[in-house]
């Protein structure tokens, strides 16, 4: 076990610091899951550094992505503006802390675009709305009942996933494009930041 959590660590590591390709720390299609799943509930806090979760795989050894603490943001809080992660603008890369810029690393890969725009189209399907509400309406209602003991107001509906849903469709085309340009982009940030970072070691 402890080796398994040394090679996690190396994983973590090169994942932090842009070292390894996506596709040799990740399990891709599990990956392009979690970030349309993340998409199409808002659940974007669980995008942050110390939120980040993951499984390592030593079958595969690679790593899984473990849904964590992944509530909806607003304001000054908010951590992507966009309504889909895939549609900011790759402009804003270069603008984004090193925290923030290695969630884009996976636009480089060309498997995980493919698998993140078809997880996008499943999700966000009315069909895999009317499921998912239909598999978890008894458990929301028997929460929601506790939760009114406290807070008598409380009503809990789906039409943010309803509307999450509608936005995604109405922009998938739009999304396919600018991972494409997020990929690119991302590429050139790193390639400069690198020949920056051997110049300062030759100086």
């Amino acid at each position: 076990l402890n080796m398994q959590l040394v090679e996690a660590q190396k994983l973590m590591f090169q994942y932090k610091k842009r070292s390894k390709l996506a596709s040799q720390i990740f399990d891709i299609n599990k990956l392009a899951k979690y970030y349309a799943l993340i998409d199409i509930t808002q659940a974007y806090h669980g995008f942050a550094w110390h939120n980040q979760r993951f499984y390592y795989n030593s079958t595969t050894c690679l790593l899984e992505p473990i849904a964590f603490d992944g509530y909806t943001e607003d304001g000054v809080y908010q951590r992507i503006d966009e309504p889909l992660t895939g549609l900011l603008n790759p402009q804003k890369l270069a603008t984004l802390s090193p925290e923030e810029l290695m969630l884009f690393q996976v636009f480089t890969n060309k498997k995980f675009n493919l698998k993140y725009i078809e997880y996008l189209q499943k999700y966000s399907s009315q069909t895999f709305i009317d499921n998912t509400k239909k598999h978890y309406q008894n458990k929301i209602d028997s929460l929601s009942t506790i939760i009114r003991e406290e807070f008598s107001a409380y009503q809990f509906n789906f039409s943010a996933l309803d509307e999450n849903a509608q936005i995604i469709r109405d922009n998938l085309d739009k999304t396919q494009k600018n991972i494409e340009e997020l990929g690119i982009v991302f590429k050139t940030l790193v390639n400069k930041q690198e020949v920056k970072d051997h110049t300062n070691e030759v100086n």
